[in-house]
């Protein structure tokens, strides 16, 4: 199955980039241990920061995404979440899956609703999609396919963390 996707180098202005980037790579904001990637049990694990999740901010943070949600321009946002994945000694991909299938029921086909990575940092990390492309971890990449596309998140070998801002909307 082909994957609809697209994909935005430069995505925020430079200077845009820069303030989101130093905030999320910083030292500040705060990072929660799950235990999981993707389902309770996988045997894998990252850290998350949850911005937002249905009509309720949950970060102090949040106001430093306005650009990105300006430029995303969705007409609702239902959930925006960060992952740092932090480096491996050979590269780990988690779990196929779509963000919506467990807790939004999407199912395939359903328009309108969008699922998109933003890359903080440029590594050897990449998300993979259900039709075997391999969109490469680069600073200031937008990638966005539709939310019953399913995906997975591989791991960095070259860099001390790969960090994604995860956001679900409809358009």
């Amino acid at each position: 199955m082909k994957s609809n996707y697209t994909i935005k180098d430069n995505f925020l202005s430079d200077k845009d980039f820069r303030s989101l980037s130093d905030v999320m790579l910083g030292a500040d904001i705060p990072w929660y241990y799950n235990p999981y990637r993707v389902r309770e049990g996988d045997g894998e694990y990252q850290f998350t920061h949850t911005f937002y999740r249905f009509n309720t901010i949950y970060s102090n943070w949040f106001h430093n995404l306005n650009k990105i949600i300006e430029e995303i321009k969705p007409a609702s946002l239902l959930k925006i979440k960060a992952n740092l994945t932090p480096k491996e000694h050979e590269t780990v991909v988690s779990g196929f899956h779509n963000d919506g299938e467990d807790t939004w029921g999407i199912r395939e086909g359903e328009e309108g609703w969008l699922t998109s990575v933003f890359y903080l940092n440029t590594s050897n990390g990449y998300t993979l999609l259900d039709d075997g492309t391999k969109v490469k971890s680069v600073a200031n990449r937008l990638a966005s396919f539709p939310q019953y596309v399913r995906h997975a998140s591989a791991s960095c070998t070259d860099e001390k963390i790969r960090v994604v801002l995860n956001l679900n909307y409809i358009l």
